[in-house]
């Protein structure tokens, strides 16, 4: 079943660009070979070869030269891809941007123009794990940024480019000195040009003349530019500020009429000291400037139970930034048991839908034999694709969004999951005091005024009382005794009658020894919420305490994404001080709101300011993960059973402005 074409070539010493066609008389998929022989060659000949490529006919783009230069890429693949309907794509993706030496970073601009003259360059993923490269698997550049506009053009899909900062890849080479100075200028070059190449001149412009030569004349639609992937700390930061700034008074001198959008990283990891940097960082300097971009491949656990991730973060409003979720999955063999898990976890993005604006699963293609990473999206091989069951869940999410938000609320006959529970005061590895506290209902009456003469309202201790702690309530003060751990205080009565929506105001409340600090919060002993002011001698944060699903002991944990001068300009961190009386205000429910803000004697409000918390106070469940959203022709309801018994759900009614119960 062999086909053969002749082709002629003179001995000239020149390189030559030759093709020809072959038809396969193969009925069946099956492998075959290229095989080339050399007649009529002279004893002193040689043949060298620069780059062999075999595309089929009915690729997508096969013939026009915006898919290099006729080449096109596999429809069956590109079909899976727009099934999920995607708004945007993220290019080239991943470490491979970084590289992991200065030789082999990706540079765009040597992934255009004709095939047979793109620069080759080592892969970043050949046995990624392991540092002894041998360069032997290459990066041929087959599919480059040319390609990857004019698809995002075709499909009506925002270009997502991420370009070097300057910084190779800190996962993999932690130590490595990141270029500074004058070395920057090829990396501001670098972003400069592809704005040329998009959106330059043809006639007046070289970079733009080269996107017409690839078959572009007209400019490209850019809105967004990543500088940086998975970089961290201040090596990244220094440099992205330097590129930043160079990009955007590039962008008001040469193109006034365009805007860009800059995209930020966060590093590699949900959770940690780089998150929080980066966070900490842009908050400081550039608050809403940039959309932030965090990767994190996780356990099907983390989905379940951070679903509610991102209903804490900071709004643009705030002082925060947008978020986009650039890469993020179950690290494990894509199947059933992680495509639930994460469709409950897509619920919580959709929700926070106002600041996490862009999500994309990674990685999207595996191709089988060549594993790097076992949690694909999409698998193939030379002649056939097949879809994970992960797949399956995006598609029903990227095909079912609506353009706004329905509030949702779960009830059940079995369980309570509304937020109530009692004031809880306390403190934190410290002792401490407060002199006053009073609790207003929703509508402002108050529902408990206490200035702690004598316990009549049956305060009681909080949690367990093994540490040693103790607590006193008499002439005016409540005072906490014992410095090991949590020692705090709750109303049984409140619990009992399911206090709700209030807000408490705390007078007096003093740390006086200890490490710690002073903890101001709400709820009842399997779900609180508090304002802990001095954790680790440090800051302020929210934190709250429950259960992770299916489990029993009690997991804390951080809320939000304000961790103001914790990791940057620590020197502007405000402390709590000893014997400084401070004035707490938290607010449980009150609007739907979880809120807190305090001031002390020797600091006010534009001191402390910087630590105020504000969100909504979501519902928080387990059972059933649920997401309802609209357009103008639909409502889309979306929820997931991570159970194995069957569950029966009613629909209520609609309620005033679009509320859904």
């Amino acid at each position: 079943m062999t086909n053969e074409q002749e082709i002629s070539l003179n001995a000239d010493g020149t390189w030559k660009k030759v093709s020809a066609e072959l038809t396969s008389k193969a009925t069946e998929n099956i492998k075959g070979k290229l095989m080339l022989t050399v007649e009529g060659a002279g004893t002193n000949d040689k043949l060298f070869l620069d780059m062999v490529s075999v595309v089929p006919h009915d690729s997508y783009g096969y013939g026009n030269k915006n898919y290099a230069y006729g080449v096109g890429i596999r429809q069956d693949l590109l079909d899976l891809m727009m099934d999920l309907n995607p708004k945007f794509m993220r290019f080239p993706g991943g470490c491979i941007v970084e590289g992991f030496n200065w030789e082999g970073l990706y540079d765009w601009r040597d992934s255009i123009g004709p095939l047979e003259e793109r620069k080759s360059a080592t892969n970043r993923w050949e046995n990624w794990n392991n540092k002894n490269r041998t360069w032997g698997y290459m990066q041929s550049y087959g599919f480059g940024y040319h390609e990857l506009l004019c698809l995002c053009e075709d499909y009506g899909m925002e270009p997502f480019p991420i370009l070097s900062a300057g910084v190779l890849c800190q996962y993999e080479t932690k130590n490595v000195e990141a270029k500074t100075g004058e070395e920057l200028k090829r990396f501001i070059d670098m972003a400069t040009q592809l704005l040329d190449y998009c959106w330059g001149d043809a006639s007046n412009n070289e970079w733009a003349a080269k996107r017409a030569e690839n078959g572009h004349p007209e400019p490209f639609n850019l809105n967004y530019l990543g500088i940086g992937n998975e970089n961290l700390q201040a090596k990244y930061f220094d440099n992205f500020d330097v590129i930043k700034d160079a990009v955007e008074t590039y962008v008001k001198t040469n193109y006034p009429d365009h805007s860009l959008n800059i995209i930020s990283s966060a590093g590699p990891t949900s959770t940690g000291n780089d998150l929080e940097y980066a966070y900490d960082r842009l908050a400081q300097t550039m608050p809403g400037q940039t959309l932030v971009d965090e990767h994190y491949y996780e356990s099907e656990s983390f989905m379940y139970n951070q679903s509610d991730r991102y209903d804490y973060y900071q709004r643009t409003n705030q002082g925060g930034s947008n978020v986009f979720v650039g890469e993020y999955a179950i690290r494990g063999n894509n199947k059933y048991n992680t495509a639930l898990a994460e469709a409950c976890y897509i619920t919580g993005l959709e929700r926070n839908a106002d600041v996490v604006t862009n999500i994309s699963y990674a990685p999207l293609l595996y191709k089988v034999g060549s594993l790097s990473w076992d949690h694909d999206l999409i698998y193939f091989d030379e002649f056939n694709t097949a879809k994970s069951t992960n797949y399956y869940v995006q598609k029903m999410f990227s095909n079912n969004y609506g353009t706004e938000l329905i509030g949702t609320e779960l009830q059940s006959e079995e369980k309570d999951y509304g937020n109530y529970g009692s004031p809880i005061l306390g403190t934190s590895s410290a002792s401490g005091s407060i002199d006053k506290i009073t609790v207003y209902d929703k509508n402002g009456k108050i529902l408990l005024e206490d200035d702690f003469n004598d316990n009549s309202n049956g305060w009681a201790q909080f949690g367990s009382q093994e540490s040693g702690n103790s607590f006193t309530i008499s002439n005016g003060r409540l005072t906490f005794t014992g410095t090991n751990g949590i020692n705090a205080i709750y109303l049984p009565k409140a619990v009992q009658e399911k206090w709700t929506d209030y807000r408490i105001e705390v007078t007096g409340a003093v740390k006086t020894d200890g490490s710690g600090g002073v903890v101001i919060g709400a709820g009842y002993e399997r779900q609180y919420y508090w304002y802990h002011l001095g954790k680790d001698g440090a800051g302020v944060c929210m934190e709250v305490t429950r259960p992770e699903r299916g489990k029993t002991d009690l997991t804390t944990k951080v809320l939000g994404n304000n961790y103001a001068n914790k990791h940057y300009k620590i020197e502007g961190l405000t402390t709590i001080q000893a014997n400084d009386p401070m004035e707490i205000t938290f607010n449980f429910g009150v609007n739907g709101k979880l809120e807190a803000n305090f001031t002390s004697r020797s600091l006010g409000s534009l001191q402390t300011s910087k630590y105020d918390f504000s969100s909504e106070l979501n519902q928080y469940q387990t059972d059933i993960y649920q997401v309802v959203n609209k357009d103008k022709d639909y409502v889309y309801i979306k929820m997931v059973n991570p159970d194995r018994k069957r569950k029966s759900i009613q629909l209520k009614k609609w309620l005033p402005q679009s509320h859904w119960l």
